[in-house]
């Protein structure tokens, strides 16, 4: 058998195209650029189409194995990243922008502005803060000027739009102690958790406008609910439901028709739940954690935090978010993101002092991710901003790769931050104009 015509070494084989290509096929980026760096012949032989074929597997792989090259046509990228999809290449040009996102020094300072009201055509009273959502969308109390009518309206970017429900329903009560968002390529069912006048908790589907009542007890008593990302589960706490100091936790499953968990616990201060498309359920107090798995078993969780604890999943169900515990952890003020594919944690420290004047404030109030979560944003209560980079993480702790402040006019702030691309962070506030509190925006451009 006569012997392989083989290349001797990688810049020979580059040299052959057929073969090149073949090879080419089952690089990630990653080792895209590695041998980009092995000779200057993989300068030219590494082509844009490769970059992009690669760069659409790790979009798929970090985000949803469902995207397609048309969901990446709308992303805005980063100004250095343009050229990239003026040819075409969107997966290569969502990742170029996030390369120059991080190209800013570690803990610099970025771009920042303020447009307020955020909108002229609807008089912004207040934020709806219960009602929760997983997208970056801000559910907001609005009074149109010309009418007069006061409603609910959805604020997205800078965008204002009717919230619109079925006559007699509310939205029942979710988390409002510290929002979380995420920008989604894909974003999940837009799904609502509903209650009528009669207390009965119902299932909304905003597009097919499906309205399905839930088999699940009429709440008399305080409650928090939560919907799972795909709308499968759905979770409730109801409190003091066989005496003082109990809570009642329900999971149901909307697919199979059926209660996955109907469990008590001897703590009535549950203010927060969270439950996962596999059916695990994540509740928290003010200091304590549970983590309920599909059998019933349950993990306990020790933390600091008082009326601003946090214990919940993240918009997509990646981390567990967790208030530190103080005892080893670091600062109260932290939250440790745990990846509960690979158990690994991550803490996303409060390493500034409180701005003047605001001593104190330096708790968390919102928390959004990027795309892929490679950047994090947390607004404080101070009105401070920090961005962390989850890439650069060392030691269990990610560096702050950027930071911002909020105007402080005097009001509590309520700031639900998000992300457009990952370039750029937006906050809308509550903001004191004159007598008026109204909302704004502030805008981050990495």
């Amino acid at each position: 058998m006569p012997p392989l015509d083989m290349p001797l070494n990688l810049p020979a084989l580059a040299r052959r195209s057929d073969e090149w290509s073949l090879v080419a096929q089952y690089l990630s980026l990653a080792d895209l650029g590695r041998v980009q760096s092995v000779s200057s012949v993989f300068l030219d032989a590494v082509t844009p189409r490769m970059m992009e074929r690669a760069a659409l597997a790790l979009i798929r792989q970090e985000e949803d194995p469902s995207v397609a090259a048309g969901d990446l046509r709308t992303l805005r990228c980063h100004p250095a990243a343009q050229p990239w999809a003026d040819s075409g290449f969107h997966a290569a040009a969502c990742l170029a922008s996030l390369h120059h996102a991080g190209r800013l020094p570690v803990a610099g300072r970025a771009g920042e502005r303020v447009q307020h009201p955020v909108e002229s055509r609807v008089r912004m009273l207040d934020l709806a803060t219960r009602a929760l959502t997983r997208d970056g969308r801000v559910i907001v109390w609005g009074q149109d000027v010309q009418s007069l009518l006061v409603a609910k309206y959805v604020v997205r970017a800078g965008q204002i739009m009717p919230l619109t429900l079925p006559d007699g329903f509310r939205t029942a009560a979710a988390i409002p102690r510290i929002n979380s968002s995420k920008h989604f390529l894909r974003p999940p069912p837009d799904c609502w958790l509903l209650m009528n006048a009669d207390r009965e908790l119902h299932y909304y589907h905003t597009d097919s406008r499906q309205l399905v009542r839930l088999p699940m007890a009429r709440s008399t008593t305080p409650h928090t609910v939560d919907l799972s990302r795909s709308g499968r589960f759905v979770a409730i706490a109801t409190s003091n439901t066989a005496g003082p100091g109990e809570t009642r936790l329900q999971c149901y499953d909307r697919e199979r028709d059926q209660v996955s968990l109907d469990a008590r616990i001897s703590d009535a201060n549950l203010f927060q739940i969270s439950v996962a498309d596999d059916g695990r359920l994540f509740v928290g107090s003010y200091t304590r954690g549970y983590a309920f798995s599909r059998d019933g078993d349950v993990t306990l969780y020790s933390f600091a935090g008082g009326n601003h604890a946090l214990f919940r999943l993240s918009p997509d169900e990646r981390f567990l978010m967790r208030s530190c515990s103080c005892i080893g952890e670091g600062n109260c003020n932290d939250i440790v993101l745990q990846d509960l594919g690979n158990g690994r944690e991550t803490r996303l420290p409060r390493d500034i002092p409180p701005r003047t004047g605001q001593s104190g404030a330096m708790r968390p109030e919102s928390i959004a991710f990027s795309l892929l979560n490679r950047l994090v944003a947390i607004a404080y209560e101070d009105g401070a901003l920090q961005i962390f980079d989850l890439r650069q993480g060392a030691a269990g702790s990610a560096p702050v790769m950027a930071r911002g402040n909020l105007p402080v006019t005097g009001v509590s702030l309520q700031p639900h931050t998000s992300f457009d691309g990952f370039d750029r962070v937006c906050t809308v506030f509550r903001q004191r104009i004159g007598r008026e509190v109204t909302l704004a925006m502030h805008t981050m451009d990495l």
